[in-house]
């Protein structure tokens, strides 16, 4: 991805959640390849021997954030970021303001960790008069990020009109040494006590409501043997310390104050309570999940009911808010059957924090579409003729280029594609788009794909190569090839065991359909199609002056299905027409005295001049024939079934469900299965994923820095 310069502002990296999860992005977005500058009102803090160096730190000459607006104004003028983003709502305000009085303002994400209206609602005439502030500003807020779906959709409520930009993103809570974090020694006597220990974590005030916990606690000490952890600091403090006394918890409850490692004591602990009255999306929660640690939270607004519940699927129990005698069952509950921590660690798998970051980068993407995406070169064959790949790659850059990922489409034969647009090109053209790319991904069956390879190999680029035809497999250019690939894509599963590279290395994707096919052809095609009671269909794709033979045939089989139709009984023949789709017409003159022969007989046959596009045609087929002596994917055959065409084709590669297959080259069969299909008026459409969202997914793996 183009390095795209990123500025958080934020109070401080005390011990916090907006902090930890500023942290662990800042970090994620620094091992992406993109510059980080951090922005403080206070330099001190507990994370901050957590950041990574590579984020610039930039410490306010102010302690308010009502006064930062001047020196925040020269600060950005001087840092000159792509993207700007505002962490916390006491910071927002200035943040706003800096940038509307910038030469040049910034895109402004503004980050909502928890609900607004919640917040503006704590605040009273403050947060009255900060949410008409911010109705009279939205204009200049390029895009609101939000923590979680409830945490959007108070947005939304909060300002229905403005037609503000607004995503749910998760926090980044889990991070790759959150594992090594947790494997640090705990010295406390409740870990060698050999009874279970509860832990919660986080700032000792109001709205975690950890007075819920200990009267939870308080009702279990005579029926569950237990320890209890409190990790934090902040103003509750002695008032917790107080009610530990009175509720007689002295000998089983804890509070050690704020911990750099929290996660060691999480790690070692048999369960994590989350007691709060709101919260926005709960890191800590989070954290105990992907560290395997059983949890029990409040059903708090905010995004405790979205982690424990997704979908059908429990992840720890949920009990009401201010409701001791249900936490204390829970927590029972919970300790007798914990859930296995492998099912609670997968279930947090989309909070890692480099998934997030991927979240933020497609968002500039729609913020910055110049600036934050990557460029992936397809090299295949370039449209016309038109064939299976180069529909494929075609498609793939009109309905996929306008996300995180542009697309440019060349064949080596000075011909370029860039989205819609085909540039005649010279060589030095293509090197320059070659060393843009950040992604090179082959669909060449041409010896020179070696080459390509090696130079993308030398040139620093992700090469994926994709194999289009299984008989090409032992090739020497073919071996080599996806040797030197990062990833090796096929298009059919048949040709896996034939592949001697390691599995992690291979996938598996068919050529990308779409769910919308251009459709629709001229008023001459439709007159003459209409007026027939039977049209087969077949399709070829052949070069200029180079028919695709195989042991001296045609590779597409157009002679088989002249001959079976030749065989049809006199009641299939009237008012059936064979379309033959050849671009390049290079076997034209090959098939015509077999064409003379069916129109004796009383089959018209015809074969257009003009290039028609598959799935134009497609409407006005009864049967879609593929006689193919040797095949690969068959793009064609999959947008038959797609439009609710009958399939009739060979054996000599796997096919999709759906298709009537018969013996290759066996033209009674043929014969047979068209006849059995022509007096079977009923079509099926059979639903085909279009294996956009694999590929998408391949790129942003080999994407990551």
């Amino acid at each position: 991805m183009n390095q795209l310069h990123w500025t958080f502002v934020l109070g401080s990296l005390r011990t916090g959640g907006a902090e930890r999860a500023t942290l662990n992005l800042a970090n994620a977005l620094i091992r992406r390849g993109h510059r980080v500058s951090l922005v403080l009102l206070h330099e001190d803090g507990t994370l901050r021997e957590q950041l990574n160096p590579a984020v610039a730190v930039h410490v306010l000459p102010v302690d308010r954030a009502r006064r930062a607006v001047p020196s925040l104004t020269i600060l950005l003028e001087r840092l000159q970021p792509d993207l700007l983003v505002a962490v916390q709502n006491h910071m927002q305000w200035a943040v706003l303001r800096a940038n509307n009085r910038l030469k040049q303002s910034v895109p402004l994400i503004l980050n909502e960790q928890s609900s607004l209206d919640e917040n503006l609602r704590r605040q009273g005439w403050k947060g009255w008069l900060l949410k008409r502030w911010l109705k009279g500003s939205w204009k200049r807020i390029a895009a609101w990020t939000a923590v979680s779906e409830a945490s959007a959709e108070s947005l939304r409520k909060a300002f229905p009109a403005a037609g503000l930009l607004i995503r749910a993103i998760p926090n980044p809570a889990v991070t790759d040494e959150l594992a090594s974090l947790s494997n640090e020694a705990v010295d406390h006597p409740y870990f060698r006590s050999g009874t279970r220990v509860i832990v919660a974590v986080g700032r000792l005030v109001e709205s975690k409501n950890f007075p819920l916990l200990l009267k939870a606690i308080a009702r279990l000490r005579d029926e569950v043997k237990l320890r209890c952890i409190i990790l934090g600091d902040g103003p509750e403090r002695n008032r917790l310390k107080g009610l530990v006394t009175q509720l007689g918890l002295d000998d089983i409850v804890d509070l050690p104050g704020a911990v750099s490692n929290p996660y060691a004591w999480i790690r070692k602990s048999h369960l994590f309570v989350l007691c709060s009255d709101y919260e926005g999306m709960p890191l800590a929660l989070i954290e105990a999940m992907a560290l395997g640690c059983p949890v029990v939270s409040t059903d708090c607004p905010g995004g405790s009911g979205e982690i424990l519940r997704q979908g059908d699927r429990i992840y720890g129990e949920l009990v009401p808010v201010g409701d001791d005698a249900a936490l204390a069952q829970a927590i029972k509950k919970t300790l007798r059957s914990p859930i296995p921590s492998n099912v609670l660690q997968d279930a947090v798998k989309d909070f890692h924090a480099n998934r997030v970051a991927i979240r933020y980068e497609d968002l500039a993407a729609e913020l910055l579409p110049e600036r934050s995406q990557h460029l992936v070169m397809l090299v295949g064959p370039v449209a016309p003729p038109r064939g299976g790949v180069s529909t494929h790659l075609e498609r793939l850059a009109a309905h996929a280029g306008a996300g995180p990922f542009r697309f440019i489409i060349a064949d080596f034969r000075k011909r370029v594609l860039i989205g819609q647009e085909r540039r005649a090109t010279g060589f030095v053209a293509l090197l320059h788009y070659f060393r843009k790319a950040e992604i090179v991904h082959l669909h060449l069956a041409h010896p020179v794909k070696l080459l390509i390879a090696c130079w993308a190999r030398m040139s620093g680029k992700k090469l994926v190569y994709t194999h289009h035809n299984s008989r090409e497999l032992q090739r020497f250019d073919t071996r080599w090839t996806m040797r030197l690939a990062h990833q090796v894509v096929l298009v059919t599963p048949g040709a896996l065991e034939d592949v001697r590279i390691p599995e992690e290395r291979v996938q598996v994707i068919p050529a990308y359909l779409p769910s919308r096919p251009r459709s629709g052809v001229g008023a001459g095609v439709a007159a003459r199609l209409q007026g027939y009671r039977h049209v087969m269909l077949s399709s070829a794709f052949h070069l200029p002056g180079r028919p695709s033979m195989l042991y001296g045939r045609d590779i597409y089989g157009f002679d088989l299905l002249l001959q079976a139709a030749l065989n049809f009984p006199d009641a299939v023949r009237e008012g059936t027409c064979i379309v033959l789709l050849d671009p390049a017409g290079t076997m034209r003159a090959t098939y015509e005295p077999l064409l003379q022969q069916l129109r004796t007989a009383g089959i018209d046959c015809w074969y257009p001049e003009e290039e028609i596009h598959l799935p134009s045609i497609l409407p006005w087929v009864t049967v879609y024939v593929r006689p193919t002596r040797s095949d690969g994917d068959a793009l064609a055959v999959r947008e038959a079934l797609a439009a609710g065409v009958p399939v009739i084709a060979s054996d000599v590669a796997p096919r999709p469900t759906g298709v009537t297959i018969f013996p290759s080259g066996k033209v009674d069969a043929l014969a047979t299965a068209l006849e059995a299909v022509l007096n079977n008026s009923e079509r099926k459409v059979f639903v085909q994923p279009d294996h956009l969202a694999p590929l998408i997914s391949l790129y942003r793996r080999l994407s990551v820095r």
